[in-house]
């Protein structure tokens, strides 16, 4: 399979992205397995290698997550940062290209690899995982 295919999604994955559209994302950062992005209404996306999905309250992903308390505390203080547009002295997350207005969320698949794009009003942004390597990682302009 040379290119990617749209993927079916789950039924929670249609409510996710329900939820998602018409949020602006803030942020990113990658651990592990996951991209987490952070949006406006103090939510975090947590996207998966295989394109699962969560959404759930930013300080209990952080607090969730299997990760020294010093990067809870960065994280934390970027998320504050963020919310208040400071991106200049982030130390854990990237702020997203610029203000990213969620107006659509689809799903990729060529393999093993998923793709989650997406799209703003100009802009799209896509995370790639592998399930195969455990990686994901983070593409501006995809599609």
């Amino acid at each position: 399979m040379d290119e990617w295919a749209q993927a079916a999604v789950s039924r929670y994955q249609e409510h996710v992205i329900a939820h998602l559209l018409g949020a602006t994302a803030l942020g990113y950062f990658i651990l592990d397995d996951a991209a987490y992005v952070l949006l406006d209404i103090a939510l975090v996306w947590t996207v998966y290698t295989s394109g699962e999905m969560a959404l759930m309250p930013q300080a209990v992903v952080i607090a969730d997550l299997e990760a020294d308390e010093t990067v809870k505390r960065d994280l934390l203080s970027d998320i504050d940062l963020l919310h208040r547009e400071e991106t200049e002295r982030l130390s854990r997350m990237t702020p997203m290209p610029k203000e990213f207005l969620i107006t659509d969320v689809e799903v990729y698949a060529k393999g093993e690899r998923c793709r989650v794009v997406l799209r703003a009003e100009d802009e799209s942004f896509a995370f790639e995982g592998s399930t195969e390597t455990g990686v994901i990682e983070a593409k501006k302009g995809c599609l």
